[in-house]
């Protein structure tokens, strides 16, 4: 198996993960939140607008999760770049190690994007509603997200930087 047929098995993987996470938000967005929510916000709310804002980063992950298993192949070519003296059959480490910093950067943007969306959402609802918002946390929270989708932006796009990285702090240049 080449590394970048592990690649492709990998993002499928992680699209099965994400869509199973997906589903397993909106069952218990369905189940708990969003009566909890009509509850709090009372008759001038419909149950419509409740549901979008409960349930957008629940169809956000599933969203994620069909675009990742459609372009799996793409995204596995755009993650292992190929180089033509490497053994195609036998993955190397160096590779493998870029490859595992890449698909840890892509779940930390997706799990990152989805949370934000949710922060941004219920922000937004509460505004509306005039309800007490303390902005200490919210902004707290909001910076802790924001680095983490930055993280996994560069970790993904980076991967080879930062593992070359690694093994010169491990003192491996091989």
């Amino acid at each position: 198996m080449t590394i970048r047929e592990l690649a492709y098995l990998a993002i499928r993987v992680m699209a099965v993960y994400f869509f199973v996470l997906g589903l397993n938000h909106l069952v218990n967005y369905l189940d708990f939140a969003l009566p909890a929510y009509l509850q709090v916000l009372g008759e001038d709310i419909s149950y419509g607008k409740v549901f979008l804002l409960v349930g957008v980063p629940s169809i956000l992950l599933l969203v994620i999760s069909v675009a990742l298993w459609l372009s799996a192949g793409k995204l596995s070519r755009s993650l292992v770049p190929s180089r033509s003296g490497e053994n195609e059959t036998s993955p190397s480490f160096r590779g493998v190690e870029a490859f595992v910093l890449a698909v840890v950067g892509l779940i930390l943007a997706i799990l990152a994007i989805t949370t934000l969306a949710r922060m941004l959402l219920n922000y937004a609802n509460m505004d509306a509603q005039n309800l007490y918002i303390d902005n200490r946390s919210f902004y707290i929270s909001l910076v802790e997200q924001g680095i983490r989708l930055l993280l996994g932006i560069v970790l993904t796009v980076k991967a080879e930087g930062f593992a070359q990285l690694l093994r010169k702090i491990r003192g491996n240049r091989a």
